[in-house]
């Protein structure tokens, strides 16, 4: 899971993965939040940075959208399929502020 935890360069595959993703993720959005792909810190105290994907609009700023695993997911998926079921998954999951209400 370590790769997944890392710093992308735009226009690598990986970043390109996590744009799409984004994407589409704004698009499926039940609250109509933006997402985009940024370089924040995964770990502050460590100084540990991580190239991943942002909602906009947290009370103090952006808030990081995907746990470790869910971006591993992303970045191993091959297929458009497979990237869609990453989204879903995403969305569905328990913690996910951009949830339907009535899905909580």
């Amino acid at each position: 899971m370590s790769f997944a935890i890392n710093c992308f360069q735009r226009g690598s595959r990986n970043f390109e993965k996590l744009e799409l993703v984004a994407k589409m993720m704004t698009y499926a959005s039940p609250k109509r939040f933006k997402y985009v792909v940024e370089e924040t810190y995964f770990d502050f105290g460590q100084g540990w940075k991580w190239t991943t994907i942002i909602r906009e609009g947290g009370e103090w700023g952006g808030v990081q959208a995907l746990s470790p695993r869910q971006q591993e997911d992303i970045l191993m998926a091959e297929t458009l399929e497979e990237m869609v079921a990453a989204v879903n998954a995403v969305f569905e999951d328990k913690w996910c502020s951009d949830r339907k209400e009535s899905e909580r």
